[in-house]
């Protein structure tokens, strides 16, 4: 399959979010120790399954040794004007307390509704070179 040649093939876990956020807050735990607790249940699926990843390689989301690199990018490319932030029209839910894409939205139960609302968005600028 790999034909000889070496593959770097890292492992990432996006663990921010609200979803984990909430999940945490249901079973009254702090979201970090339930994030930690759900990579360590999958890692132990991939190796019941056989699955095979240099875990020295692994990143993490969470992990302040890895956003603050992505901190630091982004404050460089805002910088240079190859970010910018204006406004937007997100859907917006109350009971969640946050936006989300439409695909992500559920249709909403009788006694709860979702609004679109506009708030400050970043966006890259692929005009600027």
């Amino acid at each position: 399959m790999m034909e000889g040649f070496n593959v770097l093939a890292p492992m990432g876990w996006d663990a921010f979010g609200l979803p984990a956020e909430n999940a945490a807050l249901t079973q009254n735990i702090h979201p970090a120790v339930w994030t930690r607790d759900n990579i360590a249940r999958m890692k132990a699926q991939f190796y019941r399954w056989g699955v095979v990843y240099d875990w020295s390689r692994e990143l993490a989301s969470y992990d302040p040794a890895y956003y603050r690199w992505t901190q630091w990018l982004f404050i460089q490319l805002f910088n240079e004007g190859l970010a910018y932030r204006k406004g937007a029209s997100v859907n917006w839910c109350p009971s969640c307390e946050t936006s989300s894409p439409k695909r992500l939205f559920y249709r909403p139960a009788p006694a709860q509704t979702s609004l679109r609302i506009s708030i400050g968005s970043i966006y890259n600028n692929h005009s600027r070179r």
